[in-house]
């Protein structure tokens, strides 16, 4: 057999060796009886074995990350149509351009009615639309929270500081 095809089986084979988990000791163990070479023969066919092993990950890890990029694309665009298709579904319910059917019952006839979105479901709707686009702040907890309190006169603001007083005490006690 030519040289150089038996050196590049046994780097082949000792490649595989350590993908399966092999450690240096155990290919020394094993190959150096076997193939009749010294340590440091053996040391240099697992440097090649290992540049092999080397090579053929980053070759596996581009095929993951190129099959990971496809399925990302795709997911990212289904969610972006769903998500468009879903704001433009909420903003004509908004704009009241929708219909619905609604199912009355009168007696023991059971009619559809074309119906309108009520109040609430537009308002629904709006509330929905500026949670998508991220209208609303987020609360601050560490502010002090401030309630203004409007009296009609002096008696009014007696009595409320008078509880403001007594929920103070209470919540120290």
């Amino acid at each position: 057999m030519n040289h150089k095809i038996e050196y590049r089986l046994k780097i082949t084979e000792l490649a595989r060796k350590l993908e399966s988990g092999w450690s240096t000791a155990d290919v020394m163990k094993e190959y150096m009886p076997k193939w009749g070479v010294s340590t440091r023969s053996i040391e240099r066919y697992l440097a090649f074995a290992r540049d092999l092993v080397a090579s053929r990950m980053k070759k596996r890890e581009a095929v993951i990350e190129s099959v990971r990029a496809d399925i990302i694309a795709e997911e990212a665009e289904t969610w972006l149509k769903s998500n468009l298709e879903l704001e433009a579904r909420l903003c004509a319910i908004v704009t009241g351009r929708v219909e619905f059917d609604k199912i009355v019952k009168e007696g023991k006839e059971i009619t559809t009615v074309k119906c309108h979105p009520s109040c609430t479901e537009v308002i629904n709707a709006i509330d929905l639309l500026l949670k998508l686009r991220r209208a609303y702040k987020d609360a601050d907890v560490n502010q002090p929270r401030v309630i203004e309190i409007v009296v009609d006169n002096e008696e009014e603001k007696k009595a409320v500081e008078r509880i403001i007083e007594q929920g103070k005490e209470d919540t120290e006690s």
